[in-house]
């Protein structure tokens, strides 16, 4: 399940599914190599959505709709058939927030995909038709395989990396580059089809980063609840705040317990969580704030449960000196 394939040019979310019903390893065919492509265990083209391959190509990048030069979130929602665990997975939408504004995914500029802004079964089916492409992911059960994928439980895994295949061309440029660009679903993004060499990247663009941050999963609407809520309304610090032990009354702690003065205060900070009370349904929502410099997690949230009910908290002030604690 890719749910972010991007850089600052081009963006998709894409489902692949395999016909295992496990952790298995390929050989020969099954790996689906070269000219085994379709005949592999695994769906390699999956059912992508990049917006600007479905058109609107004012939406995602630089100085975009969603400006990838500034700090923004996504919100990746799976919809299941009963709104339970046990459906199955019929949807998966994409939700973006920057600057404090929900933008909701645009709808295809294309007659035929016009009515679809998300992942479905018929999304897929008709995407494919339009644009040409082998339809695998039909073929090895698409959306219920995925979601049955999920139930068997998925690893987040966060990586940079280049294309030494295709360039990666196929994610922010024209691909095929055999195909004229005006063709539905041949232009992907608005780089050149020369770009992505990694001979070049890896010479020229090695120090590029990226941070993922306040990443967090929960049901429908809860995450983006949070976030929007912290946008709105900003945490501050409890008043006043913590003093720093002068040293002459340091000295005078250290004084026989009947010479002491009165007990000084200890230099500790509490720090209000944020804490949100969610009903228990079991559609999955996941929500990740990305900026433009490293690696990093939020290990200050927890998610608990008192059995009719989630209950979601995070620690919202983050500073820490040797004048304060947190709590």
């Amino acid at each position: 399940m890719d749910i972010w394939e991007a850089n600052n040019m081009g963006s998709a979310y894409t489902p692949h599914v395999c016909t295992g019903t496990g952790l298995t390893k390929c050989t020969g065919t099954d790996c689906g190599a070269g000219a085994d492509r379709y005949n592999g265990l695994c769906d390699k083209d999956g059912c992508d959505f990049n917006t600007y391959r479905q058109g609107v190509q004012s939406f995602y990048g630089k100085g975009a709709t969603i400006d990838t030069t500034k700090v923004f979130t996504v919100v990746t929602q799976w919809i299941t058939s009963d709104g339970t665990d046990s459906g199955d997975l019929v949807e998966i939408r994409r939700k973006w927030i920057q600057n404090g504004v929900v933008y909701e995914t645009p709808k295809s500029t294309f007659s035929t995909l016009s009515t679809f802004n998300s992942v479905t079964d018929a999304y897929c089916n008709a995407q494919k038709t339009l644009f040409g492409d082998n339809n695998n992911f039909e073929a090895k059960g698409g959306l219920k395989a995925m979601g049955q994928a999920m139930d068997r439980g998925m690893v987040l895994v966060m990586s940079v990396w280049d294309d030494h295949d295709a360039n990666m061309l196929w994610l922010d440029s024209s691909y095929p580059t055999t195909k004229s660009a005006s063709t539905p679903g041949v232009a992907r993004g608005a780089c050149a089809t020369t770009s992505g060499v990694p001979a070049d990247v890896e010479a020229n663009q090695a120090s590029s980063t990226v941070a993922y941050s306040n990443i967090k999963w929960g049901e429908i609407g809860s995450t983006l609840q949070l976030l929007l809520a912290t946008l709105l309304h900003p945490p501050q610090r409890l008043q006043p705040p913590p003093q720093r032990l002068q040293l002459p009354l340091l000295r005078q702690q250290l004084q026989p317990p009947q010479q002491r003065l009165q007990p000084l205060q200890p230099p500790l900070q509490l720090v209000v969580l944020q804490e949100a009370v969610l009903p228990n349904t079991d559609n999955v929502e996941v929500s990740t704030t990305q900026e433009q410099l490293a690696v990093s997690l939020d290990p200050l949230a927890s998610l608990t449960t008192n059995g009719t009910h989630n209950v979601f908290k995070k620690t919202l002030c983050l500073s820490f000196d040797f004048e304060d604690v947190i709590i």
